[in-house]
């Protein structure tokens, strides 16, 4: 399930470590979020780019 916030992902991996799937996972959906708030003239853009990087490191 995809919300505005979080998303809930059922997922299993034969071949990698789950965790490694995960993490790359993470990596480009957050780069791909990135390009998309650059790319577009949004408001709460410079907002949302500051916190990227703080809440990553939570995650």
């Amino acid at each position: 399930m995809i919300r505005s916030n979080h998303i809930h992902l059922l997922a299993r991996n034969k071949d990698d470590n789950l965790s490694d799937v995960i993490r790359d996972l993470k990596r480009h959906t957050s780069k791909k979020t990135i390009e998309a708030i650059e790319k577009r003239n949004e408001s709460r853009g410079d907002w949302l780019l500051f916190g990227f990087p703080v809440r990553s490191k939570r995650s």
